[in-house]
């Protein structure tokens, strides 16, 4: 009996190392055609605002900064207590089904998803007339974004129908319902304070080991968004980051990535946090490294919604309302 199982851990073994290598070849495209496909990256949260005693009100902004980090510590306790985030929770919840198809191809779906996105934006720029080394201008990136992210989302619905028409049992997650946006709304409402409170821990390291306080926009679309805020084309960059994106994002990391490290390992939560730590280092080219941890945070709440209720719409709609709330305090900040 331990042979067998032996065996089969290095069985389990060598079919996540070709998983795990093609998640890096992912990174390494994304940073080479960063260029092509111009900010189509989820925009990262701001910290609450630190007590300043140039401030009027500077006891409601620390106690509303504690207020946050005690109700996420809450939450975390009361996620472990309900069998939520304890270690097999998420096999005992009864683990997502992904065996219609081999490891290798749920890799290629979301490899696809990325490389007809790459090639849209490429195309498109070039059709722009606009050299791949120059920064576009607001009109211009709003048009490749769409058309990127547009051309990524068709190519992922069209994986999302071969994979369902494959043989053995019908996956999991990979159906939309009307449903899902409630669910989606909860599990952001519970998350939220979490990823809230990482980002208020990250502003805090930052101070701790550099003396300065971090910009409040730590992500180049936020920036674009703040700062053309009397350009009518900004609302390309809000919309796409809102509506189209998380879609996108979700098609590749979840369905496409995530599946196939389930699918190669069998465990939950090697895929989750396998997912979470490409898709945080894709994001590493457009924010500085303390913001790095809130993408992490987000990417896990995500990520473990996605196996928890095994639906698709979930992690899409968790991720859009992500996405709304940083565009509206880029909104304000632009005013």
């Amino acid at each position: 009996m331990k042979g067998v199982k032996a065996r089969a851990g290095a069985g389990v073994s060598r079919r996540a190392v070709p998983v795990v290598a093609g998640g890096v070849w992912i990174v390494v495209s994304a940073a080479r055609a960063s260029a092509a496909v111009v900010a189509t990256s989820v925009p990262t949260p701001v910290a609450l605002p630190p007590a300043d005693p140039g401030r009027q009100l500077p006891a409601a902004n620390e106690w509303m900064t504690w207020g946050v980090l005690i109700l996420a510590a809450a939450l975390v306790v009361v996620l472990w207590f309900t069998d939520i985030l304890r270690p097999g929770a998420l096999v005992r919840r009864g683990v997502r089904r992904v065996e219609s198809a081999p490891w290798w191809v749920w890799l290629a779906a979301g490899v696809l998803v990325y490389v007809t996105a790459a090639f849209a934006g490429s195309l498109t720029n070039a059709a722009l007339g606009i050299p791949w080394f120059v920064s576009p201008p607001l009109k211009a990136q709003v048009v490749v974004q769409v058309a990127a992210t547009v051309a990524g989302i068709a190519a992922g619905v069209a994986m999302v129908r071969m994979l369902r028409a494959g043989t053995g049992p019908a996956p999991d997650g990979l159906s939309l319902r009307w449903s899902d946006s409630a669910v989606g709304l909860w599990c952001f409402v519970v998350g939220y304070p979490i990823i809230l409170a990482v980002s208020q821990l990250s502003v805090w390291a930052v101070k701790a080991l550099s003396g300065r306080q971090p910009d409040a926009l730590a992500h180049d679309t936020l920036k674009e968004i703040a700062g053309n805020s009397e350009d009518p084309w900004v609302w390309g960059l809000r919309i796409t980051a809102v509506l189209l994106v998380p879609a996108f994002e979700e098609l590749i990391y979840r369905v496409g990535l995530q599946s196939a490290i389930l699918r190669a390992t069998g465990k939950p939560w090697a895929a989750v946090v396998g997912a979470s730590a490409i898709f945080t280092a894709a994001h590493s080219n457009v924010m500085p490294w303390h913001a790095l941890a809130v993408i992490a945070a987000l990417s896990l709440a995500i990520g473990l919604a996605y196996e928890r209720t095994k639906r698709l719409g979930v992690p899409i709609v968790m991720h859009a309302l992500f996405n709304a709330v940083n565009v509206a305090f880029a909104m304000g900040v632009g005013q």
